[in-house]
């Protein structure tokens, strides 16, 4: 994916209700050219970055997030729908957003954001206390386990 640099984004605090407004490109003052590869994921991954976070679903995010993709602005929005439903389902499988978050968020972002770190910490345990409810593969359980060894 090629991207276009154009200006840094904003250069003031913008407010929750503004922030949702915008998209990735804005938020982040970085605007790609269109996608170099026919592929599905590159056309939805450009496609989302040109939406405003409010119009963002699950699998929007899981998406991004598993590109990793925009993991500053879109980290917050999967933790708070994770807070309400830790097992909210993307397209593939209950739990799809957790996984999503868990593998592809690494130690060094959770080091620099130590607040989100522990709102993870917590959607992790009360994840795993409640995993046999929700029927996701078999594997989702040691990656919870795996991500909570590895926050700071």
């Amino acid at each position: 994916m090629k991207k276009v640099r154009r200006g840094r984004g904003p250069r003031h605090e913008v407010s929750f209700e503004d922030r949702m407004s915008m998209s990735l490109e804005e938020l982040e003052g970085d605007y790609w050219s269109g996608p170099t590869s026919p592929t599905t994921l590159v056309a939805s991954v450009h496609r989302m970055r040109k939406l405003p976070l409010r119009d963002l679903r699950t699998e929007d995010l899981r998406v991004a997030i598993g590109q990793e993709v925009g993991l500053a602005h879109l980290v917050p929005l999967a933790l708070a729908t994770l807070e309400q439903d830790p097992f909210a389902e993307g397209d593939y499988y209950p739990g799809d957003l957790l996984s999503a978050v868990a593998n592809k968020v690494g130690p060094s972002f959770w080091r620099e954001e130590q607040d989100l770190a522990q709102r993870f910490r917590r959607i992790l345990e009360q994840s795993l206390a409640r995993i046999s409810e929700a029927e996701p593969p078999p594997s989702l359980a040691s990656d919870l386990r795996y991500a909570l060894e590895r926050l700071p």
